[in-house]
């Protein structure tokens, strides 16, 4: 049985609530929503939340649940190697996070990743998928067009993927080797002929 105040204080978010939908602003928000979470199944990433978009998950107070938390399951992350979760958790996220808020989102979806100063270290190594903007603050290189296009010009020209699947397979190996092994298998590759 739910209080007098509480149905007040419901009633009253539920009439503003109603004017801010009716609101054509509102009104084009919920629709570009909708098509972001479209796009964002088609490409596989996790959908983003109005509660993201209005900054609602950074606005708990003390006592409350931290904003990793809310966007991080426990289990979550049990099948995932570290790196891959922390580019979940960015993802989700939706801006760049400290080396400790990381940590703690990993450890809170079930994912150990080691030692701090060395999880740091692949973090900063991976090079095609994170980067460093600060001392132990970090993001996804994708929301850094211009860096990710001066890392991907030059010398680089082999695919990350390719250059990620290499550091896999010949474990443990440098990022320097894998990219001049798959730069060596982009070469010997024949050419494609334009039409």
């Amino acid at each position: 049985m739910s209080s007098p105040i509480i149905d007040s204080l419901k009633a009253q978010i539920m009439e503003r609530v109603n004017i801010l939908k009716g609101n054509p602003a509102m009104a084009d928000v919920l629709k570009l929503h909708v098509a972001l979470n479209y796009v964002e199944d088609v490409e596989s990433t996790s959908r983003t939340s109005l509660a993201q978009l209005f900054d609602l998950e950074s606005s708990s107070q003390q006592g409350e649940a931290s904003p990793a938390a809310t966007l991080v399951q426990p289990g979550q992350y049990f099948d995932k190697t570290p790196l891959d979760a922390a580019k979940d958790f960015l993802t989700r996220r939706g801006k760049s996070a400290t080396l400790d808020e990381i940590i703690a989102a990993l450890k809170t979806g079930s994912c150990d990743p080691g030692a701090r100063e060395k999880f740091g270290l692949s973090l900063a190594r991976s090079t095609f998928n994170f980067v460093k903007l600060g001392e132990d603050l970090y993001d996804l290189l994708s929301r850094y067009p211009n860096v990710k296009a001066q890392r991907n010009g030059g010398k680089r020209k082999a695919g990350a993927a390719r250059v990620e699947e290499i550091m896999r397979e010949d474990a443990p190996t440098s990022l320097l080797k894998a990219v001049a092994k798959a730069e060596a298998e982009e070469d010997d590759a024949p050419e494609e002929i334009a039409q």
